[in-house]
């Protein structure tokens, strides 16, 4: 394999990612300036309660998506190739019909236990409504996503980019600039949170109509598919992703959520913009990732010794762009949070600075991740995310109440760094599958 630098980018899936890479950093930025508009505005206790209450919804509809969206991705890339369509129409009227079932059924319960939700999280009984209108969102986000996972299974990296990370982030960023200009309430805000995501689920029903498989809408049902046969399939798959999902989520998010829980919003609202600053570093994973896993199942499905080539070559390509941006991030990190957040967020600088080391540490380790779904090893990835998210929330409990925000960034650092290690070392000892050339070629 060349070893040449350039060499990289002219393999199939960087050239795909270069336009996803164009989405995701668009989005990046967008969502961003999102970000530090509405932090600005509403100061860190009214920011803190916005983010909690966006970071709670997303959280449950994740859930709602049962995980059918990887499942999505990884058959509709199979089936696709060899011309089952029947399948495909099956599986997307699975994914489409369970998942409207749990959006509809979670929204439900969170509506009846609105009141106690709302006293738990936000602690403010002026804002309980707002866990109420956000709640409505849940369907309209899981939809979303379940139009997601159909593009990257069917590789419309462009579309994909445009529904998933340009549109939302443009209907977010004019929805606050309304609210500044017409000096409205964090209340307004979160109604426009609402209706941004109900335009989405009616340009996601055009989208599916449009697509490159759109024939399969008029396909006359086939007596000789299996269906009992698909939908084992796809739950066998899915429903391990969906408490992986959970775990990751409990990983991922819960930081912000027992911060606001164990603290208070505003020191929600502070350590809050820690994480998109430590973000700069995954989202270029992301890019990567979404490219990477139809395109490694496909190539597992002819070649299963390709997908350590492939993995190698994405590895390098992480480490070769992710290194730069955290030197520069690391360095500065107080300086940046004051620039673009003001004084107020000046303490988030620690938790920044810990909180990027450990994504550094999952980037450069590679999409172990999705490389793990690609040979259908969703049980391992459940089993790594068990154990790094029961420490994490063992952890933030522990942590919060003696050191605060910091105590947070600590926490997800060892949660990340465990579940990293345990990854590589199943890849590395049972599948023989290196992130880093030089290991292999040691073996």
């Amino acid at each position: 394999m060349n070893s040449s630098i350039f060499a990289i980018f002219r393999h199939k899936q960087f050239k795909s990612s270069s336009v996803v890479f164009g989405g995701i950093f668009a989005g990046f930025v967008i969502n961003y300036i999102i970000n530090i508009i509405l932090a600005r505005y509403f100061g860190p206790d009214h920011f803190g309660i916005y983010k909690i209450g966006t970071i709670f919804v997303t959280t449950f509809a994740t859930i709602c998506v049962l995980g059918m969206d990887s499942g999505l991705t990884r058959y509709i890339s199979l089936k696709k190739s060899s011309n089952e369509f029947f399948y495909i129409k099956e599986l997307i009227k699975i994914a489409i019909k369970y998942t409207i079932v749990s959006s509809a059924a979670i929204t439900s319960v969170i509506l009846i236990f609105n009141k106690n939700l709302s006293n738990l999280l936000i602690k403010d009984g002026h804002y309980n409504v707002i866990i109420e209108i956000l709640a409505i969102s849940i369907p309209f986000i899981t939809f979303k996503t379940i139009i997601v996972g159909i593009l990257r299974g069917n590789k419309n990296y462009i579309k994909l980019e445009i529904f998933h990370d340009i549109i939302p982030f443009i209907l977010l960023l004019i929805s606050s600039i309304l609210v500044i200009v017409l000096n409205l309430n964090l209340r307004m805000m979160i109604y426009f949170y609402l209706i941004s995501f109900m335009i989405l689920f009616f340009i996601g029903i055009y989208i599916l109509k449009n697509l490159d498989i759109s024939k399969l809408i008029t396909l006359q049902d086939n007596n000789s598919v299996n269906h009992r046969l698909i939908k084992r399939e796809i739950f066998s798959y899915s429903l391990p992703l969906l408490l992986t999902n959970i775990l990751s989520i409990s990983r991922k998010k819960f930081d912000i959520l027992l911060v606001g829980i164990l603290l208070s919003s505003r020191d929600a609202g502070i350590y809050s913009v820690a994480v998109p600053f430590s973000m700069g570093l995954k989202f270029i994973m992301l890019a990567v990732n979404r490219v990477y896993l139809p395109e490694s199942a496909s190539k597992f499905s002819k070649d299963r010794l390709k997908i350590n080539s492939i993995y190698q070559r994405t590895t390098k390509f992480l480490i070769l762009i992710s290194m730069p941006i955290f030197i520069i991030i690391f360095i500065f990190a107080k300086e940046l949070i004051i620039i673009f957040f003001g004084l107020d967020y000046a303490s988030a600088a620690t938790p920044l600075r810990i909180l990027l080391t450990g994504n550094l540490i999952n980037v450069i380790s590679g999409p172990f991740g999705e490389t793990l779904q690609a040979i259908g090893k969703t049980r391992i990835i459940f089993i790594t995310n068990l154990i790094s998210a029961t420490s994490n929330i063992f952890l933030l409990i522990y942590l919060i109440p003696k050191f605060g925000i910091n105590g947070a960034a600590f926490a997800n650092f060892v949660s990340l760094t465990v579940m990293v290690i345990i990854s590589v070392l199943y890849l590395v000892k049972s599948q023989n599958i290196y992130p880093w050339a030089v290991l292999s070629r040691k073996k």
